[in-house]
């Protein structure tokens, strides 16, 4: 999936030829405008993409935000079907059929596969990736990275609760491994963001109080052991924790 992404991020760079016909130009704006959108809507694969106009931001997982994001790309699959994909020349001929299979396949992921509703890996890339990019990558000092990191942390529990609202049955496998990511997640909150904090001493120390409201929100609902494996579901996965144990 991410190297569909990428490829499509990479649609904006395309080179126009000298034999661009009407229906180029009209495509050329429509894969630069999904792309636009596409980054925007899913901050942290722009991150990993190298695009950093949106590292303080986190997906919105609201069933809101989906139904909006549905109907977005089901204007840019019509947008599509507009243009004639065999009067396009160049790359552009290649790009457009890319860009319509991944817009067939974000249809197919909300429409049918509804991975927000019962995969919680889904939601690691908010509560882990997100920030581990900032403080691994050195593409900006400390001073520049630090605020980005600051605001990510301040949204982790908008997006636990909208996990816990969206979440049913999943699966033990994805539970499990949902559980490992999230104790990954605290111990990064809490001791591997040091590196970084510590090129920029004053403001490690105006961010520690944020860390631990981070950590003890991924922690909040801890609960008894699991029967089933004997460990501690010290996550945000409390619902899932309980199904686990039925």
């Amino acid at each position: 999936m991410k190297i569909i992404i990428a490829a499509a991020a990479a649609l904006s760079l395309s080179i126009s030829n000298t034999f661009a016909t009407s229906q180029d130009d009209a495509f050329q704006k429509v894969a630069h405008d999904y792309v636009e959108q596409y980054l925007q809507a899913n901050p942290e694969q722009a991150t990993e993409l190298g695009d950093h106009r949106f590292d303080g931001k986190l997906t919105d997982y609201s069933p809101e935000a989906r139904a909006k994001d549905l109907a977005t790309q089901k204007e840019f699959r019509d947008k599509l079907n507009a243009i004639d994909g065999t009067q396009l020349t160049g790359a552009n001929n290649i790009d457009f059929r890319i860009l319509k299979e991944n817009i067939d396949y974000e249809i197919f992921r909300t429409e049918e596969l509804k991975e927000p509703e019962w995969n919680p890996l889904v939601y690691m890339q908010s509560l882990a990736n997100s920030l581990y990019l900032l403080v691994a990558r050195d593409f900006a000092p400390a001073e520049k990275r630090i605020p980005s990191l600051r605001e990510r942390m301040g949204n982790i529990p908008r997006v636990i609760a909208q996990a816990k609202a969206n979440l049913r049955h999943p699966p033990r496998i994805h539970t499990e491994t949902a559980i490992e990511q999230t104790q990954g997640a605290i111990n990064l909150v809490r001791t591997e963001l040091a590196p970084l904090l510590d090129q920029a001493p004053q403001m490690k120390k105006e961010l520690t109080p944020l860390q631990d409201k981070t950590a003890a929100a991924l922690e909040a609902t801890s609960v008894s052991a699991s029967r089933s494996t004997g460990r501690n579901c010290a996550s945000p996965w409390r619902r899932i924790c309980r199904w686990k144990k039925s």
